[in-house]
């Protein structure tokens, strides 16, 4: 309890009775309880404001060092994610697009080029959050017979990518992207 910055008086509270972030550390406690060396943190900051949130993950950080951890981090919060992850995965319409290193950096796949942008180009954003929105539509839309699932957003999009979805390719060692312009 200690570890995770709960005092004794939590031991008997009930769920309802935590603040958000007592709540969040009071699951990490139970998860380490079991001494894992893997733990899925599903949006674990998501509920929490930013001050509570850096109190999360700086315990999840200092957790995974002592404690050798390995953490699958699911979020959609990128910032969060470039500051816990150190290999990403970028998924849209139930497929992995991109994974490596340093993704953020110089991302390959048009999707998380536009993710990196909505949170390096403020003055864009509000056009940037309609394009995400309208790609939640066009994935309930659309079904373009087993081709790329980003056709009707990508700016590089061609006849190719309406005949089959694009394979996996890889780059480097580091990184994989899901685009025939890597082909």
């Amino acid at each position: 309890m200690r570890t995770v910055g709960l005092k004794k008086e939590h031991l008997n509270r009930y769920p309802h009775e935590l603040s958000g972030g007592e709540l969040q550390r009071a699951v990490i406690a139970r998860a380490i309880s079991l001494k894992p060396k893997f733990i899925v943190c599903d949006e674990p900051t998501s509920m929490l404001d930013v001050s509570v949130q850096a109190s999360i993950i700086n315990i999840l950080l200092n957790l995974q060092k002592n404690h050798n951890l390995s953490y699958l981090f699911i979020t959609h919060d990128l910032e969060v994610a470039n500051i816990v992850g150190q290999r990403f995965a970028v998924m849209y319409g139930g497929q992995i697009l991109e994974e490596g290193n340093k993704i953020m950096d110089k991302p390959l796949h048009p999707y998380t080029e536009l993710l990196v942008k909505s949170i390096t180009m403020k003055e864009d954003i509000e056009h940037i959050n309609e394009l995400l929105d309208k790609t939640e539509i066009e994935i309930k839309k659309s079904n373009n017979n087993g081709g790329c699932k980003y056709y009707h957003l990508c700016p590089y999009h061609g006849e190719k990518c309406l005949k089959g979805a694009p394979p996996v390719v890889e780059v480097d060692e580091n990184r994989k992207v899901r685009c025939f312009r890597y082909i």
